[in-house]
């Protein structure tokens, strides 16, 4: 018997017209807790003239009809992300995977994570003894067999300019935000993890024209202070005041990323706002005439050890399936949880007494 839960999300779409591109914004959200900001750019493509006589592409167009090129763009987004994770008051981490020798990774878990016996937060009964644990050598844990070992360093972000990073494939992290004195029944901090969908970036200098305005394409994201004043990623206006002289800056941007991190405040337990950069670089090809296909990306928020189990495990199970049963049963009232066997039937493995355990799974 087979029961479970039909995947059904709400979906909030809105179109926006630039130009000649529209970009269609969608807000997923789902019944786990999590939600998706998927962003898709369509439109006709901006071309230029493309002589008879050059060839079939250049490092900066190709040839996409008979007199026509398509050339090199990007598409960049900025985000704001107001995170009230439980409460208003949160802190940002990141998660890092690592590998590297095995006592390395043993004696990170010491410094680490048994540091938190500490907390206050923790339940009463939860019982855990960091000065019980030892110090960890190649010589001391003979029982792992391999030299390497994967693990994960936490680490906690104190400012508003150690908060601006880039994602990075070479060095996978997850970037959690939570309310660092709110616990799970298990004793972890409830969170919410941040995952985009791509990590490109526009790759503009610093000194480039549209540069503080467009500030928040540095870097993929970047973490402040929430402020009623800092309500844009950049002004109003914005598009219209680019400078090139540094002797004009009193009439560029009238807010930017860079002018809000000037300060530098602590962000540990404070009220928390996320300005993501999200940017496709888009060399066109012949499929994109006359219309662009869809070039998708964006971002999610996971619960991250938030629920104490998986949220729909709360739900009633709509869909039952017995065994030689095919199609629908029409029975949406009758098949809940009830109808599970009160004594379910287990049998239990045979021994496997030919094989020798290696100290791996």
């Amino acid at each position: 018997m087979v029961s479970g839960l039909p995947n059904t999300e709400l979906h909030v779409r809105f179109i926006v017209t630039n130009g000649n591109y529209d970009y269609i914004v969608t807000y997923k959200f789902r019944l786990d807790g999590s939600m998706d900001v998927d962003l898709e750019s369509t439109g006709f493509l901006q071309t230029h003239f493309y002589p008879t006589n050059w060839p079939p592409r250049t490092p900066m167009s190709n040839r996409i009809m008979d007199y026509t090129g398509g050339s090199l763009h990007d598409h960049t987004y900025g985000f704001k992300v107001d995170l009230d994770v439980g409460t208003e008051m949160n802190t940002f981490q990141t998660q890092e995977f690592k590998v590297g020798p095995k006592a390395a990774a043993l004696n990170e878990d010491n410094t680490a994570n048994w540091a938190a016996c500490n907390d206050p937060n923790l339940p009463s009964d939860f019982a855990c003894n960091a000065a019980d644990m030892p110090t960890y050598t190649d010589a001391n844990t003979p029982y792992l067999l391999y030299p390497q070992a994967r693990y994960t360093d936490v680490e906690t972000i104190q400012t508003e300019k150690a908060a601006r990073m880039s994602a990075n494939p070479a060095t996978p992290k997850l970037w959690l935000f939570g309310d660092s004195t709110k616990l799970n029944k298990w004793g972890v901090t409830k969170q919410y993890v941040l995952k985009l969908h791509d990590i490109t970036q526009n790759g503009l200098p610093s000194d480039h024209y549209s540069m503080p305005a467009n500030s928040f394409s540095k870097q993929n994201l970047a973490v402040t202070v929430t402020k009623d004043t800092e309500y844009h990623l950049t002004g109003n206006y914005d598009l219209n005041r680019f400078y090139m002289d540094a002797a004009l800056q009193t009439h560029g941007s009238e807010m930017n990323v860079d002018m809000m991190v000037s300060d530098d405040e602590n962000i540990v337990q404070k009220d928390l706002t996320v300005w993501l950069g999200l940017a496709t670089m888009h060399y066109p090809t012949s499929e994109n005439m006359p219309m662009t296909n869809g070039i998708r990306h964006g971002f999610s928020l996971h619960p991250h050890n938030f629920f104490d189990e998986n949220p729909t495990m709360d739900m009633p199970n709509y869909m039952r399936m017995m065994p030689g049963e095919s199609g629908e049963r029409g029975c949406e009232d009758n098949c809940q949880k009830a109808d599970l066997p009160s004594n379910p039937q287990c049998n239990t493995r045979p021994d496997d007494v030919e094989h020798s355990f290696a100290g791996v799974w």
